[in-house]
């Protein structure tokens, strides 16, 4: 079940320290499904990040309505975490990709693949580092 805001925002900081990234400025924000499709047009995100990498910020929005958060929510924050991690390989292949005027298709397929890494790493982490690390502990 996906904890309160504040308990999430502790695991989150822990997460940070372990994935090296404790110096990014993350903020979470809960919002319900209506605001997040007037956001990013999707009733079926269960997380979206927001990164803002010269400022070293990011923001995940988290779906309270989003039925899959009961179980996976430990397995999204670490994917939505991930993405601030490998964010700067993605934007410079982002930027390489402008320059060139790539086709869709290779928009597309970098979008897939930038994704399937993320999801990737998340599972990886999840079996190492298992939620009931944080979910159980005081976090100090």
């Amino acid at each position: 079940m996906l904890p309160n805001k504040e308990k999430l925002e502790e695991i989150v900081k822990e997460l940070q320290k372990i994935m090296r990234i404790q110096d990014w400025d993350i903020e979470i924000e809960y919002i319900d499904k209506y605001k997040m499709k007037h956001l990013f047009d999707s009733f079926d995100t269960a997380m979206l990040c927001e990164r803002y990498r010269l400022r070293k910020e990011a923001t995940i929005h988290v779906n309270v309505d989003h039925t899959a958060l009961d179980e996976m929510w430990y397995e999204s924050i670490v994917h939505e975490l991930y993405h601030v991690v490998i964010g700067d390989i993605t934007d410079m292949a982002d930027d390489l990709m402008d320059e060139l005027d790539v086709n869709e298709i290779v928009t597309r397929q970098k979008k897939q693949l930038s994704e399937i890494i993320v999801v990737n790493l998340a599972k990886v982490f999840s079996s190492i580092y298992p939620v009931t690390n944080f979910i159980n502990k005081e976090v100090e």
